[in-house]
């Protein structure tokens, strides 16, 4: 969410207080970078050393650049990782890690900017657009469009060849000030799964609209469809309101958490339109006739994913495996449910934006060589660099077998890919500036992810019609995005309360509607559709 007023003038407060350490810094720092303040580039920035514009190494001289990071739990030291081993062996580029630890990473941040204590680089960590824009405005980070053509080959490829994601890259005054993870696969990664062999189990076809899968809910209630004996069977589970409204877009809009979404060029406000009003009608009949999980709006992912290793579950919300809700031994029963029809025709889907909103690669004005810093990142919107990433280096963690397939090699002191990845190879787990494609148009696939090949394209197939984005990413700068902040709370708090009453049935969608609309308008739905529609204005005008 965008900056609020507390946040901001605790950050003004704090810039006052160590003013004084920052010039005490400034000085160390200048007196560390002799020999790379001489040329000042067309940006502002100063380098004297030599950056090979093309190949590697990046320079013929070793470049040490202050990384902050954020550094999860399950990860290792960065500085230990196969990845960034290799990149400085690379690129001659040697980083000094700051990861703080992800759970005091927004605190170290904002203290960084408030103090001017600010390292050359931030790597993996996450920036909204509003933080881009103030600390763009104070001159604490530096714009970096004006090196990608020269200096980022395989980034400029992306956004010549994706203009959408230029736009969403871009702010409001027109230039670059951070990457993030850019994503060339056609898929919608987020489904609803739904119980195939408790479909089997009681002769029932696959539901494609709204009725019949309300009509699948009920049997797989009444029906034992587990075989236990008992009526233990929760037909559908969902993890409070971010999950509540994805099937919304059966009913002919696709709101986002907020009750905003695009319709072609016009921002609409979906919460108070009577489809989204049919919508909570829906969910109040599943939930009067126990259909709905009576803990939704109080229970999170974990709680569900306990349910659905007890083999209790029919139909959840999910990402591209249905492992991670229901484990690994259950999962072979359930099967992506694909969007369904709703009652007057609609069938749409949220589609995964291209570009991820948590912005994860910032240069600030103390970066002595941004053009070296620019060409290392670029590595990362390869094919081959992501994957390098991702998995490795191929014969010492990853193998080739005989059938043209590879073999990702976990040592036994890991229970999981993931755990291997950070301990060893890279903070896989993290916001990572990088290009997210599809392994085959590299021509490496491992031979185990086969199976969630086949699945993607499934789901590609029966989603990529449907699907829509919410809103793409949109910049809203100083007052203007105070102001989008105070209304998006009041609305927030508001409208997530109401709609769990409506669907409880503790307010009447029949008696106490008119009096939701009219709260929603007197909080300044007006006033934050009107900011949000000026915003994808100036993004559509660029």
């Amino acid at each position: 969410m965008p900056v609020g007023h507390g946040k901001e003038g605790w950050l003004i407060m704090k810039k006052r207080v160590f003013k004084g350490v920052a010039g005490v810094l400034s000085f160390v720092l200048l007196l560390s970078c002799a020999g790379c303040g001489e040329k000042k580039s067309e940006t502002g920035s100063a380098s004297a050393v030599k950056i090979n514009e093309t190949g590697y190494p990046i320079s013929d001289e070793t470049i040490t650049v202050d990384v902050f990071g954020s550094r999860s739990s399950s990860q290792t030291n960065w500085e230990n990782m196969l990845f960034f081993q290799e990149m400085e062996r690379m690129t001659n580029i040697h980083m000094e890690f700051t990861p703080p630890p992800s759970d005091t990473i927004d605190e170290r941040k904002n203290l960084a900017f408030a103090g001017d204590d600010l390292p050359e680089v931030f790597f993996g960590v996450n920036f909204e657009t509003t933080e881009l824009l103030t600390y763009a405005s104070e001159g604490q980070i530096v714009p970096i469009d004006g090196y990608i053509d020269k200096y980022a080959p395989n980034l400029k490829k992306i956004l010549d060849d994706n203009p959408d994601m230029r736009k969403d890259l871009t702010a409001t005054d027109g230039h670059i000030y951070a990457l993030s993870t850019l994503s060339t696969a056609k898929t919608t990664f987020n489904h609803f799964f739904i119980n195939q062999q408790w479909l089997n189990q009681l002769g029932l076809k696959t539901p494609t609209t709204i009725d019949e899968y309300t009509d699948v809910l009920r049997a797989f209630k009444s029906g034992d469809p587990n075989g236990n004996g008992k009526a233990d069977e929760i037909p559908l589970s969902l993890a409070k309101s971010w999950q509540v409204n994805w099937l919304a877009g059966a009913f002919g809009i696709w709101p986002h958490d907020n009750g905003i979404y695009v319709d072609g060029d016009e921002i609409k406000y979906g919460f108070t339109d009577e489809r989204f009003r049919e919508y909570l009608g829906w969910l109040h009949q599943l939930y009067s006739e126990g259909l709905l999980d009576s803990a939704t709006f109080t229970q999170d992912s974990s709680q569900i994913n306990a349910k659905g290793n007890d083999g209790v579950l029919g139909s959840f919300f999910g990402s591209i495996n249905a492992n991670q809700t229901v484990g690994n031994d259950l999962a072979p029963q359930y099967d992506f449910l694909a969007p369904l029809t709703g009652p007057h025709g609609d069938k749409n889907w949220i589609k995964e934006p291209s570009v991820k909103s948590r912005f994860s690669f910032v240069i600030t004005k103390n970066c002595k060589c941004p053009e070296a810093m620019i060409r290392w990142v670029d590595y990362l919107y390869s094919m081959e660099g992501a994957y390098m990433f991702t998995f490795g280096l191929e014969g010492k963690t990853y193998t080739k077998l005989d059938d043209g397939y590879y073999q990702f090699n976990v040592p036994e002191q890991y229970s999981t890919k993931t755990e291997f990845r950070c301990k060893e190879i890279s903070p896989a787990d993290g916001s990572i500036p990088m290009i997210s494609g599809d392994w085959r148009e590299y021509g490496k696939v491992m031979k185990e992810d086969l199976e969630y090949f086949e699945a993607l394209d499934r789901q590609t197939a029966a989603y990529a019609e449907s699907a829509k984005i919410r809103y793409p990413i949109l910049y809203h700068d100083g007052e203007k995005s105070r102001e989008i902040t105070s209304i998006s709370t009041d609305l927030g708090n508001y409208v997530q309360n109401m709609h769990a009453r409506f669907i409880i049935g503790d307010a009447s969608l029949e008696t106490d509607w008119d009096e939701y609309c009219e709260t929603i308008k007197k909080i300044g739905v007006d006033r934050f559709v009107a900011l949000y529609q000026e915003a994808l204005d100036n993004r559509n005008s660029k």
